[in-house]
């Protein structure tokens, strides 16, 4: 666990040229970002590595970042009057959210070039939230979306460098970039036991919505690098997303997977965004 938070240094605000690749794509530069596909992690702030009992992953978010991990998921509880990355009980694991920001802060100084996004299932006030965003010095670099406007393309995104989009599963609307998720979103049941469960049916927002999210990760009846090793086996992945992406008469924004590391989670993103929508 982090035991402090701090923000990056201060740097310019703005890129001098243009990058030459913008989330491991130089295509991805011209994309708006409601046509890019982001590898998601579920619940990314359980991992083996930090010593979470029952973890989703196998590495902590740094390591999740550096690997090409692009969307983050996040659980926040109130414990106590602060903000806590907890999954359902603390005891099961914890770190302070201000310094699960700081990791993701450090991140974005030490990558001018990406774009991240963050996804919040909340138990805990705005101004909590909105506190700890402050403290790690992410509240500078929060995108805000406005629904009357184009897309920012991720160049775009990159060359302001305002590169993190949040959401949150409520709670959200103020400020402007604290996004309520379930207007922007909608996605998929997300409880699958095995492969013949996954699901396209439309669970939380509307297909009218402009963005679209698949969960694709197995609980039986908790997360397993086992169920990993079948779920996140290419043509299991490029299945289910063939499958909703034809339903949908679109391709997703969020392809979210428990142990991101095990399978081909990120080559076959990787593909979707090598391709035109």
């Amino acid at each position: 666990m982090v035991m402090g938070a701090c923000a990056p240094p201060e740097k310019d605000r703005t890129q001098d040229s243009p990058p030459e690749a913008c989330n491991g794509h130089r295509s991805l530069c011209d994309r708006p970002l409601n046509e890019v596909v982001f590898a998601a992690s579920h619940n990314s702030m359980s991992s083996e590595e930090r010593g979470w009992l029952a973890p989703n992953h196998r590495y902590a978010m740094p390591t999740q970042l550096d690997d090409g991990i692009r969307a983050l998921n996040l659980d926040v509880h109130d414990e106590g009057g602060v903000a806590m990355l907890c999954h359902g009980y603390c005891s099961l694991g914890r770190q302070r959210l201000v310094d699960g920001l700081a990791e993701i802060a450090g991140f974005l100084h030490h990558n001018p070039s990406e774009v991240v996004l963050l996804t919040f299932e909340m138990y805990a006030s705005s101004e909590l939230v909105i506190a700890a965003f402050d403290e790690s010095g992410l509240s500078d670099q929060v995108v805000t979306l406005n629904r009357d406007e184009d897309w920012p393309t991720l160049g775009a995104l990159v060359a302001a460098d305002t590169r993190l989009v949040v959401f949150t599963g409520s709670g959200g609307g103020e400020p402007d970039w604290y996004h309520s998720m379930w207007t922007w979103w909608w996605d998929n049941p997300y409880a699958a036991e095995q492969v013949s469960d996954f699901s396209c049916a439309v669970y939380r927002g509307t297909p009218d919505n402009p963005l679209m999210a698949i969960n694709h990760f197995l609980t039986s009846p908790i997360s397993l690098q086992a169920l990993a090793e079948v779920a996140n086996q290419a043509e299991v992945l490029e299945d289910h997303i063939t499958a909703c992406s034809s339903e949908a008469g679109r391709r997703p924004n969020l392809v979210m997977v428990d142990f991101y590391s095990i399978g081909d989670v990120m080559e076959v993103v990787d593909g979707l965004n090598e391709v035109n929508p």
